[in-house]
């Protein structure tokens, strides 16, 4: 077994990863998802710590996360843990490897849970077009299994076998679960002899049975040139372009090919297309394997585009063409930027910065993956350097992406008519053609008038590390202040030279759901379309931009528009000037308005059609705010919208009446100040008012009070139930506190009980629910089952079983939920200035706030938690709850009072159910 240990005494958590070179590709063919099926089971105890929760509970109540994938040729596990537990995670992690529990009734009631993430995928478009992929490869080869696997084919598998289940993931575990194809990663903050020791006396005594690891041919020898065409579950319209390439399998041989092939420069491909208004955008993404590579170009159309996908092709071939003409200097010229820009990010790469937007990271898996990659020499630099320029290996790809080795597939809901197979997992109707001679002909003589990208003049030549002012690190300082418009700085000292910039735009907007807010959601994405020639070179660099209109939020921010910056402290200010210039300057056309609804309906519909859960979430906002509609009535308004009102709110919105500016990162007060100077010229003169009816009001329970709500949903693969129990107004600091600890105490549980013992569901948790007013926690399941008969699972949960477990806690057990949370108040360097920047651009400025809650919590009880769980989740006289069922059959829309099958009361809409409710008291600014 090949380990990889990194010390660093910096970190805020401690990181374990353990890859396996085993995946859906070495399936039996009569149990396929049998790889992820093991993932699945492993995780339900082991001989010494056998309860099936257990790990998932100690990683959970330390302040840590965890997940699992299984790949074609790979499974890893990984995650994160309070360092002061992470000996105990790694002896459970240990005995998980390597003496599972496999006992017959826990792999029956968790091939429930695999069939429910299953269906979960069944109307995911990407997921559909793999499996028709899959479907389409080369037969025999394992490209072909279905890789998540379901309870109807693995019993169907077990009975061809005459062999249990059980019996046979076990044969599967025994066999591939060998050190020899392992890779373990250990990182934390403790010497190097401590992280090794650890990981010696933990994995030590895996056994190696001598597996091999399978290097398996293209899947596609037998079965390019193709064009397929796909039915979506979404009204979606993409083109998918898809090329093998024998030999090449790592991402960094890709690298200068990806950025060409992506470029929005003068003379490229996507320009050229997004020219014609043919695409929204592009996407170019490989996998690889240990064989081969598969590398993907998807482009997003429009309806126009739609028609012209077969010219799309025929550029995209063109510009092929043009790119094998082009001599080695000229690729040499755009490789040195590419390397310079690699190996800055290398020098300043910092995983805190990673995690300030994915939440779940765990660095010590890329080192784990590299290792499995590249040699032991290139661990670290494996993904994340080019090396040397490769003429020849860049030569060979190009010859690889010709008409003859390419499969195409054409996804729209208008090729419904023409297909002549369903796909036999997700049940995707589809149709197969070869591509013609003709067309083969037509593409290799291809030509355009291209050019390749310049050299990047956004590339910092001269990066410093600044120096913070002692002034500026503890907590957001106001350092300009008018009436309109306000510039706070929050210097850090990460030693890596990148600055986050974040802009609230307070314009004259009704709300994100109004006909304002619509047509300036349309802005923003206009917006963000036109800025791609001009700023594709500086994303090269690293730079990210985003754009959003404020839905949520506290005093000043409902209704603004959200700019965000984060890139080289060098560059910053020329972007900044940039894209405020040009917000001045750009202009929406009829036909690009047009496009820019076609895709923003699409992304309205998508959550309902893929998470039962999430629109029992939306659907208890709707049942509880002011000034909010459905996604179906934001769509009718949507269709309203006019060229007119966009050209009228785009004049309203480039002059706000409030600027407020963020600036974090490392860089010094002069130039956070010269970039504010950019920004405030463009700002209205009229002062503004304070106020806080924009605001969505929330209305609250009457204490003792029941309701409910039924919806449905023939798009679900699924159905849900949620139940809200509100805590009130957020009145005291104690409060919060208690809520956060039951909910820490019950998430794992709900998670234990309701999914893994139950069988419930794939998803299953409790979670707070919190706004700018008011309080509660949610506990939520995503089910198969009869919604009657899950609702009175999660009530027994909530009352009964609680009741009981809370009763039950050990000092040690309390002292261990409290602590998690504790550390969580800690103030890290990270999560520090991502609460600090929160409360500031909320409108709370409560920045002593985490202390606070950090004392009232060290002095909290298990008592306390027992009254307040009594209070709120056991005591018919005072919970206040709304229970939201989603189904998905067919039915007619239910609100009332009650439980469900016996409602004491009906209402006809929301807004009859509202009419009874009090409004909760309305927000004030604490910021001044």
């Amino acid at each position: 077994m090949d380990v990889v240990i990194a010390s660093d005494r910096t970190l805020e958590d401690a990181e374990v990863a353990l890859c396996v070179r085993v995946g859906s590709w070495s399936d039996p063919k009569e149990l396929q998802g049998l790889a992820h099926f093991t993932e699945h089971v492993l995780f339900l105890g082991n001989k010494k710590y056998p309860g099936k929760g257990d790990f998932i509970s100690h990683i959970q109540s330390n302040g840590g996360t965890l997940n699992a994938r299984t790949g074609k040729e790979r499974t890893c596990y990984f995650f994160s843990i309070d360092p002061d537990h992470l000996k105990t995670a790694m002896d459970m992690f240990g005995w998980m490897m390597k003496q599972p529990l496999v006992k017959p009734e826990t792999v029956t009631s968790e091939l429930q849970n695999v069939d429910s993430e299953y269906k979960r995928l069944m109307n995911q478009d990407g997921r559909r077009v793999e499996a028709v992929d899959s479907e389409t490869s080369d037969p025999g080869h394992p490209q072909q299994m279905f890789d998540c696997g379901s309870s109807q084919n693995m019993m169907q598998g077990v009975e061809k076998l005459k062999s249990p289940l059980h019996v046979e993931m076990h044969k599967f575990y025994k066999h591939y679960y060998s050190s020899n194809l392992m890779a373990l990663g250990v990182r934390g903050p403790f010497d190097v002899d401590t992280l090794k020791n650890l990981a010696i006396r933990n994995f030590y005594d895996v056994r190696n049975t001598g597996a091999d690891q399978k290097v398996w041919p293209d899947p596609y020898l037998q079965t390019s040139g193709k064009e397929i065409f796909v039915v979506p579950a979404r009204d979606v319209n993409d083109l998918y372009m898809r090329f093998s390439l024998p030999n090449i399998t790592t991402a960094r041989e890709t690298s200068l090919l990806k950025m060409i092939l992506r470029s929005e420069h003068e003379g490229g491909l996507v320009k050229d297309i997004k020219d014609k208004l043919w695409i929204s955008t592009l996407s170019i993404y490989d996998e690889n394997y240990a064989g081969s590579t598969t590398l993907s170009i998807e482009f997003h159309l429009t309806k126009i585009g739609l028609n012209h996908r077969t010219d799309i092709v025929r550029m995209t071939f063109a510009y092929l063409n043009f790119l094998r003409q082009r001599r080695k200097e000229e690729f040499l010229e755009i490789f040195e930027d590419l390397r310079d820009v690699e190996e800055l990010e290398f020098k300043y790469f910092s995983a805190k910065e990673i995690r300030k937007t994915r939440r779940d990271y765990v660095y010590i898996l890329d080192l784990v993956e590299n290792r499995m990659t590249y040699d032991i020499d290139h661990v670290i630099s494996g993904s994340r350097l080019l090396g040397a320029f490769d003429s020849s290996s860049l030569r060979y790809m190009l010859r690889q992406l010709v008409p003859s080795n390419t499969r195409i597939f054409a996804v729209s809901q208008i090729f419904a008519n023409i297909t002549d197979r369903v796909e036999k997992f997700y049940q995707v109707r589809y149709a197969v053609s070869n591509i013609t001679d003709k067309q083969v002909e037509e593409w290799t003589t291809a030509r355009g008038n291209f050019s390749l990208p310049l050299r990047n003049t956004w590339i910092p030549r001269n990066v410093t590390v600044v120096n913070t002012d002692p002034k500026y690190i503890e907590e957001p300082v106001l350092i300009a202040n008018d009436t309109t418009a306000r510039l706070w700085l929050l210097q850090t000292n990460f030693g890596v030279p990148k600055t986050d910039v974040t802009v609230y735009w307070k314009a004259h907007i009704d709300g994100p759901d109004s006909t304002t807010g619509v047509a300036a959601e349309l802005i923003l994405r206009a917006f963000r379309r036109s800025l791609g020639d001009r700023l594709y070179m500086a994303k090269n660099t690293g730079l990210n931009v985003r754009s959003s209109l404020k839905s949520r939020g506290s005093f000043g921010n409902y209704g603004s528009l959200m700019f965000g910056f984060n890139a080289y402290s060098s560059i910053v200010p020329r972007v900044v000037d940039l894209v405020f210039k040009h917000f001045q300057e750009f202009t929406v056309n009829a036909e690009t308005l047009r496009i820019i609804k076609d895709v923003y309906r699409i992304s309205l519909m998508e959550p309902e059609l893929y998470s039962t859960v999430e629109h029992c979430n939306i659907q208890e906002r709707l049942l509880l705010k002011t000034n909010l509609t459905s996604r179906q009535d934001k769509i009718k308004t949507l269709e309203s919208v006019s060229i007119e009102d966009v050209h009228q709110v785009l004049s309203i919105i480039r002059k706000p009446v409030l600027v407020k500016v963020f600036v974090s990162g490392n860089i010094d007060k002069v130039m956070a100040e010269g970039m504010f100077r950019k920004i405030v010229p463009h700002v209205a003169e009229t002062p503004y008012l304070r106020s806080c009816d924009d605001l969505p009001r929330k209305y609250g329970l009457p204490q003792g009070s029941l309701f409910h709500y039924v919806g449905f949903d023939e798009s679900q693969s699924q159905r849900s139930v949620t139940t809200y129990h509100e805590v009130g107004v957020i009145s005291s600091d104690r409060e919060v506190m208690l809520r956060e600890l039951l909910v820490h105490i019950a998430s794992p549980e709900a998670f234990n009980i309701l999914r893994t013992k139950e069988q419930l569901g794939y998803g299953a948790g409790v979670i707070s629910v919190v706004d700018s007013r008011s309080h509660g926690l949610m506990t939520y399941v995503e089910t198969k089952n009869n919604t009657d008969y899950v609702m009175n699972r999660i009530f027994n949960f909530m009352r009964v079983y609680l009741r009981k477990y809370i009763s039950n806690l050990t000092e040690e057990q309390f002292n261990q939920h409290r602590s998690a949370i504790l550390l969580k108040k800690l103030l890290k360097p990270i999560k520090k200035v991502e609460r600090l920047g929160s409360e500031l651009l909320e409108c709370n400025c409560d920045y002593t706030r985490e202390a606070r809650y950090a004392s009232i919590l060290s002095e909290l009880t298990v008592d306390d938690v027992r009254k307040f769980h009594r209070t709120y989740c056991d005591d018919d006289e005072s919970w206040k709850v709304i229970v939201t069922i989603m189904e998905k059959e067919a039915g007619e829309t239910q609100i009332g009072r009650g439980f469900p099958r016996q409602p004491d009361e009906t209402y006809k809409n929301i807004a009859q159910f509202q009419e009874n409710l009090k409004l909760l008291p309305p927000v004030e600014s604490n910021c001044r």
